[in-house]
């Protein structure tokens, strides 16, 4: 008769299904004891049958009983002994093997640091792991020293996952996801697979985040502020109703910019922003941007002023991106130029060292407000970077550089900026010309 079989424990990489295992002892147990019942039953039985054999045949019953009793208790220990030996060898298997070989090129093509390790001593590093500590190659001393990087975690037995803050050989630290996975557990030790991979730029991208929404909410509280001002005022004064209202415009256009951008620096980081490019006058940009913006000059006391060559300027770009680029640049400019101050914004054409495109546009801003640190010069193109410092450069929308950048680059051009502090600031855009 054939007896009904179950998995045995079932190890595959760092999972190990303990569960059937368990289930599969307690089913074969109480296998087992059903079957011991039955045998003895069945030795009862021919007990009894050599006893009615006895007395039928002598009318004595105590040698065939003793015999028949005999014998058939010498036949249920025949059979549970055999049954245990199958028990044993069925319930009881042996440690599933482990094979090395097959998990070393598994580890090898991982992105992130992974090490095979027995009882807390390296046998393997792969080569993402050497990278990222900035170890030259696999020699033993680089894994002596990977060992001694490593000590706090290498002495983990077991499945765990976590956050750390690791060192690299030349000092410098980073954070970092560590899993640990026990694959096997036998008389030659423990073996274990560590995976280690760097999250340093997904939390720096986390803290930016939270600092830009600390920010916004910030930059909203003005305008807001003004509204509520300007609607008091309203009625104290109702002879300066239009003074106010312009006061109310400026404020809900501030608002709207600044969600806008929002917006924009959120489609710029999924790239999912599609230019409508058609070949474009750059003076005739220029020229809007300008005019909409001389009333808020005015009203803050800065003579605005442009220089433009009366030959046109062909540029292939999506005119209503660059339209922004150039007023988030202006607008940048206003806020941080005080009253009686200049901005100037000039257009020049280029010679270029490139055959394929032998000239282009340049577009300078420039003002001569309060200017940039040294020390700020490289992250006023961040989101809210240099709000984040307490420089006086970011009064009003701190995300309008970072898209400047972002439209100037998606259009296959270039920003830059030169400043010193309380001399003013240049912006720079750099456009490809193209034929009318």
């Amino acid at each position: 008769m054939g007896e009904r079989r179950f998995l045995t424990p079932i190890q595959s990489g760092r999972f190990r299904l303990d569960f059937l295992m368990i289930m599969n002892q307690r089913f074969t147990g109480s296998t087992l004891r059903l079957r011991i019942f039955l045998l003895a039953g069945i030795g009862l039985l021919l007990s009894v049958f050599a006893l009615a054999l006895n007395q039928q045949a002598t009318g004595n019953g105590g040698g065939f009983f003793l015999i028949g009793a005999v014998s058939s208790s010498l036949l249920l220990l025949g059979f549970l002994g055999l049954l245990g030996r199958v028990h044993k060898s069925e319930s009881l298997p042996a440690a599933p093997s482990f094979d090395v070989a097959a998990l070393l090129p598994m580890l090898e093509a991982l992105p992130e640091g992974a090490i095979y390790s027995v009882d807390g001593v390296i046998q393997y590093a792969n080569p993402a792991l050497y990278q990222l500590f900035e170890l030259s190659d696999s020699k033993k001393s680089n894994l002596n020293t990977a060992q001694r990087l490593l000590g706090g975690i290498l002495a983990q037995r077991g499945a765990t996952q976590g956050e750390y803050r690791l060192q690299r050989l030349d000092g410098t630290e980073f954070d970092a996801s560590v899993t640990t996975a026990r694959v096997s557990r036998e008389s030659s030790g423990t073996a274990m697979v560590i995976v280690i991979r760097d999250i340093t730029p997904e939390k720096d991208m986390l803290t930016q985040r939270a600092r830009m929404m600390s920010n916004a909410a910030h930059e909203l509280r003005t305008p807001i502020a003004n509204f509520k001002t300007r609607l008091y005022l309203i009625r104290r004064q109702p002879e300066k109703l239009e003074e106010h209202l312009d006061v109310l415009e400026e404020s809900a256009e501030h608002m709207q910019h600044m969600i806008e951008d929002m917006l924009d620096v959120a489609r710029f980081e999924r790239g999912v922003v599609q230019l409508a490019r058609r070949n474009t006058v750059l003076q005739s940009i220029v020229r809007e941007v300008i005019e909409k913006a001389q009333g808020k000059a005015e009203r803050h006391s800065v003579h605005l002023t442009t220089q433009m060559p009366d030959a046109p300027l062909f540029v292939f770009v999506d005119a209503r991106r660059i339209k922004q680029l150039i007023n988030n640049l202006v607008a940048n400019a206003m806020n941080h130029t005080p009253e009686g101050g200049k901005i100037e914004i000039e257009v020049l054409r280029r010679r270029s060292e490139n055959p394929d495109y032998p000239s282009y546009a340049v577009i300078h801003v420039r003002d001569n407000g309060v200017g940039v640190t040294s020390d700020l010069l490289e992250q006023v193109f961040q989101p809210f970077e240099a709000a984040a410092h307490g420089s006086t450069i970011v009064t009003g929308t701190a995300l309008g550089l970072s898209l400047a950048k972002e439209i100037a680059e998606l259009h296959g051009g270039e920003i830059t900026v030169n400043s010193e502090q309380g001399k003013g600031s240049t912006f720079s855009v750099k456009l490809l010309l193209v034929d009318e």
